[in-house]
């Protein structure tokens, strides 16, 4: 701290570049206990154009930095300043972050958001937040929400989708982003080659007799139902149960927020999604070699439903 205090007078700093204090500091980025530390002194630093180049030009302190977010350096605090306070201030410089972006922070905070531990969770909230700040450009939410979804598909990663998506959930931004996607976790578990036929519009009905309309309905409800019905035997039969098991939970633990539970219920996918389960019985055809895994797949649709119906 003295040595900071010091940099405020030109000559010191510049006896500061002789000894490669600068150097020093990054360094340390590298062992946990000087590491915080080491980034606020940077940070301090940076004020002061003459060290600010000399920062800028060193090619290791950006990968370090990533390095500090997957130790949790930044959950600490250095005495009041609080570690993502010193991570927002690295940010701010324009060319660094740049370059901190290039590093790949996307799969740090894919990793602390997925991971299912709050701590974590929270600082991968705090981090997404300061670096949408800082770079409004990228649609970061979004691409988190699309690699979420992505680990719903994978039977050994769906627990991660699910976590990514209800830790961003509770943001606006995430909630926002996830409402507008949700149909296609739906879709996951809908059948291969599924295509839904869409309604007739108002307007092509209008003037017709009360009767007429009624019938019209009937038979485009039916069609529906055929085409779901017919399109279920073009999933791979050979595919286990264990295939819903992604989308089904993550609806099940996102349907606890009744935005996302109302918005889930108005899609279209959903709507057909409970003809084929109650009405077509098209999962009944997808657990033949499995019977212990049948009852819970039909367990956990159930319970689902309830969740999202609630």
């Amino acid at each position: 701290m003295t040595l900071l205090k010091l940099c405020e007078t030109p000559i010191i700093r510049t006896q500061l570049h002789e000894i490669k204090l600068l150097d020093v500091f990054v360094s340390q980025l590298q062992q946990k206990d000087n590491a915080l530390l080491a980034a606020y002194a940077l940070v301090t630093c940076l004020k002061y154009s003459d060290m600010k180049t000399t920062i800028e030009d060193n090619i290791d302190w950006p990968k370090h930095i990533i390095k500090m977010l997957e130790m949790d350096c930044f959950d600490d605090a250095l005495g009041a300043v609080e570690g993502f306070r010193i991570f927002e201030d690295l940010m701010q410089d324009a060319d660094l972050r740049k370059r901190i972006v290039e590093s790949n922070i996307i799969h740090v905070l894919e990793t602390k958001l997925g991971n299912g531990k709050l701590k974590e969770n929270r600082m991968g909230l705090i981090c997404l937040d300061i670096i949408r700040t800082c770079d409004p450009s990228h649609s970061w939410t979004d691409e988190l929400v699309g690699i979420g979804l992505k680990h719903l598909k994978s039977s050994k990663t769906w627990e991660a989708g699910t976590m990514i998506l209800s830790a961003l959930s509770q943001t606006d931004h995430g909630l926002a982003a996830v409402c507008l996607r949700i149909h296609e976790i739906i879709e996951m578990l809908l059948p291969g080659g599924y295509r839904r036929i869409q309604p007739t519009p108002p307007q092509a009905i209008a003037g017709l007799t009360q009767i007429t309309n009624h019938i019209l309905m009937s038979l485009c409800l039916a069609a529906t139902q055929t085409t779901l019905s017919l399109s279920t035997t073009l999933r791979d039969s050979a595919w286990p149960p264990s295939w819903v098991t992604g989308p089904v939970y993550a609806l099940r633990i996102l349907a606890q927020n009744e935005t996302l539970r109302n918005h889930a219920r108005e899609t279209i996918q959903y709507s057909d999604l409970k003809i084929m389960y109650y009405g077509s019985g098209a999962f009944s055809g997808k657990t033949g070699k499995w019977p212990w895994q049948k009852r819970d797949m039909f367990k956990m649709l159930d319970e689902m439903f309830k969740a999202v119906e609630q």
